[in-house]
């Protein structure tokens, strides 16, 4: 019995973990409207450009979600897209790569795939798993630059 409730513990333990893998995410102490203006400076430094900017509260409201701040940013590289379109237009409905930021009382959630959930889809592409590797990198980098910015109270 105490070997069945071991081996159920480790794969719910483990099955979270590949959970929270899926997922990248950072929470700063920070109000939304500001990080969004680091996180915009900081996707322009590494070369990607703000596509779009979606206003969710709204719909939200309609599944009974409030929030006072929620927003989707969609980010790219133009030269990578259509690269990627031409060579996969399976994937383009993943393109651009898409931020969420919800403000949480006066802290700042911002999440995104991970980028290396794709990596099963195309595991004999290397194109496409180094587009992955990039963008998972950078993704760690701009976070890393948003607490860096916020330890130093620079966005307070």
């Amino acid at each position: 019995m105490k070997k069945i409730v071991f081996i159920g513990l480790f794969l719910l333990i483990s099955s979270a973990q590949a959970i929270t893998n899926d997922m990248m995410m950072v929470r700063m102490h920070i109000k939304a409207d500001v990080a969004i203006e680091h996180l915009k400076s900081a996707l322009e430094k590494r070369g990607y450009a703000i596509a779009h900017t979606q206003k969710c509260d709204g719909g939200m409201h309609s599944f009974g979600y409030t929030t006072d701040f929620y927003r989707s940013i969609f980010f790219g590289k133009g030269a990578e897209a259509r690269e990627i379109s031409k060579a996969h237009p399976d994937f383009v409905s993943y393109i651009p790569l898409k931020m969420t930021v919800v403000a949480e009382r006066e802290e700042t959630v911002m999440s995104i795939v991970n980028p290396h959930v794709f990596d099963r889809f195309y595991p004999d592409d290397p194109m496409m798993l180094q587009h992955f590797k990039n963008w998972h990198h950078d993704i760690l980098s701009i976070f890393s630059d948003l607490r860096a910015a916020e330890r130093s109270r620079q966005i307070h």
